[in-house]
């Protein structure tokens, strides 16, 4: 092979390779220094999630861990401390001649540079449990950090460059809870200066993007849309169909065409069994007062029963008396009718 014919072939790998890109890139998930997943049960944000903040937390350990204490700290501080040798002598020659002559000799010291400090490993926080690879191609597994109430709260410190996913935000930090002195102030702060205090990524999962409090709604750079979740071959890989919705001071209906023109097909494989548990809180369920016994069932078609969950007496409802009839009618319907 000559080397005419090489040429081609590494210019036509290059331009295979960046036709690939330009197809492929859609269907792969974008992300920014916050990243708001909703859809609604069983439409994979979670499994975003978890894949997303697993391969961010790699990301970061190689450049911001890696990368910078071998580059930044291991061999710059080596040049540092042979110029600061220099520097030493050459200061202690300079006061040396100053002391015998102040008369002549002006003192004049060089600066000694400062050592650069290591890095902390950024770790992953979640309020799921995640036991994830360490590395891509690795057996070696980790566990996640638990993401507590004091972290949000500016109360404890999170590694910097860290990764952080909050699943199902709204439970915790929702319109109800939000006129709260310390969770209004403290909450706020930390989600407008994530990437100032941290510089790292948030990853945020709810079911519906309205149920996020606005004010935290604002911030989030993006909003990723998941329905129609999908297994396929046995389990084997999943899609995913994504819509990225621009976040502002309110959130508007999206029309039909709209999702059509912007969703994405995202695929992949799932993640490594025992990564995390998708009912990661099932074990709750066990303590319900009452368990499971022989309960009712239904004989006929119709029913007058409605369910409701607060005791209120409708006109309509069964009453078993003339005189419930009356009582009933005399608390208030009399007073309605001319």
């Amino acid at each position: 092979m000559n080397g005419i014919t090489l040429t081609i072939l590494i210019l036509a790998g290059l331009v295979l390779a960046f036709i690939l890109y330009k197809l492929f890139k859609p269907y792969f998930l974008k992300y920014d220094t916050t990243l708001a997943i909703t859809g609604g049960l069983g439409s994979g944000k979670t499994l975003t999630a978890v894949k997303t903040g697993v391969i961010l937390l790699r990301k970061q350990r190689f450049w911001k861990y890696k990368v910078y204490n071998f580059f930044h700290v291991k061999i710059r501080n080596a040049f540092v401390r042979s110029i600061n040798k220099h520097r030493n002598k050459y200061n202690l020659k300079m006061r040396q001649k100053y002391e015998d002559s102040k008369a002549t000799i002006k003192l004049k010291q060089k600066k000694i540079l400062p050592l650069n400090a290591k890095r902390k490993k950024p770790m992953l926080y979640s309020n799921i449990p995640i036991h994830f690879k360490t590395k891509l191609f690795s057996s070696k597994r980790e566990w996640n950090k638990t993401l507590t109430a004091p972290h949000i709260l500016l109360l404890k410190e999170i590694e910097e460059y860290s990764v952080v996913i909050i699943d199902e935000m709204p439970q915790f930090i929702n319109q109800f809870n939000w006129n709260v002195e310390l969770i209004q102030k403290n909450v706020n702060e930390f989600i407008t200066f994530f990437r100032h205090y941290i510089g790292g990524y948030m990853i945020t999962t709810s079911q519906s993007i309205d149920d996020v409090v606005v004010q935290i709604r604002r911030k989030l750079n993006q909003c990723t849309w998941c329905y129609d979740f999908k297994k396929h071959f046995f389990g084997l890989f999943y899609t995913i169909r994504m819509c990225d919705i621009m976040l502002g001071d309110q959130v508007s209906t999206v029309s039909t065409s709209f999702i059509e023109d912007n969703t994405k097909l995202h695929f992949g494989l799932f993640p490594p069994k025992r990564t995390y548990d998708s009912r990661c809180y099932s074990g709750r369920y066990a303590n319900v007062y009452e368990k499971v016994k022989k309960e009712p069932r239904w004989k006929n078609l119709k029913t007058n029963k409605v369910l409701r969950l607060q005791q209120y007496e409708s006109p309509l409802d069964d009453v078993r008396t003339e005189e419930e009839k009356r009582e009933q009618w005399n608390k208030g319907a009399k007073t309605w009718v001319n």
